[in-house]
């Protein structure tokens, strides 16, 4: 697969193929590369788009405001747009962070729309709503602490390597897994964090999402309640669950299931 660079800051990977097209979206602190498990089992049948989020790359300086996730996901819609066409089926994973990024570039996308998969997250309306969730709040207390400037500047610069360890750690990843190459340049994304927030406070409450969606969660999920039918189908109107072994990452640590 090469890497395309745009002139707007996002970089991807892709795979050419006349296919349905897949738009692969990573979480924190990764970047295109926690898919290759993925990349690997569907480049042969899908025109794969993996995609290098803000900083996440080479964990280079941005503005804050490129962080903004309205914009990435409209950009990230406009590059859907250029790679496909009026027949061709798209769909949208989103890895934790990335979830919230892969519904947003699905409000921009057409009737080829074939669905969203969100794995180890959701969209923000429904994070949203958890928030009156005690559990979730103290599961999610790091959020808040990133929502400082001088934590997210010591998380990047000083203690990136120690943070990996401990999330890694906690979601079971194994110590030869390719994610520890990779997960340091990720905490260039840091300001996601502070720029999700404000993306959760200002999305309509009531949202109902009409696209396909399937929820992919491990059992030893660390970070996220495990949500119920009950609870996706408030504002996902036609949706499934899958639960898993493992934990967070299960893209890199349970890539057969997933895949």
């Amino acid at each position: 697969m090469n890497v395309e660079n745009t002139k707007d800051y996002i970089s991807f990977y892709e795979s050419q193929k006349d296919a349905p097209l897949v738009m692969l979206v990573h979480g924190f602190p990764n970047n295109a590369l926690m898919w290759q498990e993925q990349i690997k089992f569907l480049r042969n049948d899908y025109h794969l788009l993996a995609v290098n989020l803000p900083g996440a790359w080479l964990g280079e300086e941005k503005s804050f405001q490129d962080y903004n996730i309205k914009i990435i996901g409209k950009k990230l819609a406009e590059i859907l747009s250029k790679k496909s066409d009026d027949k061709k089926k798209m769909f949208i994973v989103g890895h934790d962070l990335g979830a919230f990024i892969a519904h947003e570039v699905s409000t921009h996308c057409s009737e080829n729309l074939g669905g969203v998969v969100y794995i180890s997250g959701m969209p923000a309306t429904m994070f949203k709503k958890r928030l009156s969730s005690i559990t979730q709040c103290l599961k999610s207390f790091y959020v808040l602490l990133f929502n400082f400037s001088c934590i997210r500047k010591f998380a990047k610069n000083k203690a990136s390597n120690q943070l990996v360890k401990i999330v890694y750690k906690l979601s079971s990843v194994p110590a030869n897994s390719f994610l520890w190459l990779s997960a340091s340049k990720g905490f260039g994304a840091i300001d996601l964090y502070r720029q999700m927030t404000t993306h959760v406070f200002k999305v309509d409450d009531n949202e109902i999402d009409t696209n396909n969606s399937l929820f992919i969660f491990g059992e030893d999920e660390k970070f996220l309640n495990l949500p119920t039918e009950s609870e996706i189908r408030k504002t996902q109107k036609k949706s499934s669950i899958k639960i898993l072994p493992g934990g967070h990452w299960l893209p890199a640590t349970h890539p057969e299931q997933v895949n």
